[in-house]
Parts: C-alpha cells; sequence; structure tokens
C-alpha cells in the first residue's frame, strides 16, 4: 500500500491538524465570515456565495485534497451556444490560477478550486482563499462569456449588444 503525503508527514511528527476536524475548522470559519454554511453528510459543506451555491468537499480517507466547487444546472445556460460555453471555459482555465471551469456530462457547469492540505498547512486562511478564489472564478467566468458573447455579436455586424440572453453581471443561473 502506498504512503501517502500525510504519513510522510505524521511518521515525523509534523502534522498539526487531524483529518477529523478538517470539516468542522471549514464550517466554523465560513460561519465566522457570514455564509451561513451547513453541513451536509461525512464529506461536504454548503454555504452560498453572493447566492451562488457553494460546497466545501473533504474526505478523511484522503487526508491531502480539499475541494471548493459550485455547479449549475444546464438549464440557465440553455440559450448559450455549447462552443462558445466551451470557448469560455477555455479562456477561463488559461487565465485564472487557482480556479477550474468544466462543462460536465449533462451541459451543466462545474466550478473548482483545489488544494493540498499538507501539516502545518493553516486551514481558516486556506478555506478563506479557497472561497475567494471561487468567488473570482465564477466573476470571471462570467465576465468573459459576456466579453465573448458581444465579441461574437459584433463579428456578425449586430452591433446591439444590450439584448443579450445572458443574466445581469454578477450573478449566474442556478
Amino acid at each position: 500500500m502506498p504512503i501517502s503525503v500525510l504519513d510522510k508527514f505524521l511518521e515525523r511528527g509534523g502534522a498539526t491538524f487531524t483529518p477529523s476536524t478538517v470539516l468542522p475548522t471549514i464550517l466554523e470559519v465560513l460561519a465566522q465570515e457570514g455564509y451561513c454554511p451547513q453541513r451536509d453528510g461525512q464529506m461536504r459543506i454548503i454555504y452560498k456565495n453572493k447566492g451562488n451555491p457553494c460546497y466545501f468537499f473533504y474526505r478523511e480517507d484522503d487526508p491531502e485534497f480539499l475541494l471548493a466547487q459550485a455547479s449549475f444546472k444546464p438549464d440557465g445556460y440553455r440559450d448559450v451556444d455549447e462552443l462558445l460555453l466551451h470557448k469560455v471555459c477555455s479562456r477561463t482555465n488559461a487565465t485564472q490560477e487557482a480556479g477550474k471551469a468544466y462543462i460536465d456530462e449533462e451541459g451543466g457547469l462545474t466550478f473548482t478550486v483545489e488544494s493540498f492540505i499538507l501539516p502545518d498547512t493553516p486551514l481558516a486562511p486556506l478555506t478563506l482563499h479557497m472561497c475567494r478564489a471561487l468567488e473570482m472564478t465564477l466573476a470571471f467566468f462570467h465576465r468573459t462569456l459576456r466579453e465573448v458573447t458581444e465579441e461574437q455579436k459584433a463579428e456578425k455586424g449586430d452591433a446591439d449588444t444590450s439584448t443579450t440572453l445572458l443574466p445581469p453581471l454578477g450573478s449566474l443561473p442556478s
């Protein structure tokens, strides 16, 4: 059985947290910041950030990996061409260092921020950093979607970009 990075540090006595404290710490940090998080099962915390449903996933059997995620059903994007969404995801992924955007099998959008938790990693600042990185990825994606849509309209000679089918700036369909 392969030895994990965390196991190597535990052998040296360098760990400052135990896997069982990760989700409770994240829950407490998010609550202190006013996100009203809820624990959903053994691996997930749900919270809303600017109205967008977001999640932290953590498994004690994979204690070195933490995932922050926001997912949106395809319904909110049914009026947006799938190739355009792929283009925007590509731009987002090429530009954003921490966050990534994906289109899932059903056509929904998933945004992620991933991190390794090494011993001595302060969980509170990491939680806030991941939360903010996810928020910035969502905002960047939405801004890029609006820009690419307007570029395509301009290429087609449609000068009126005010009639876009996109949601208002700063929000994503749920």
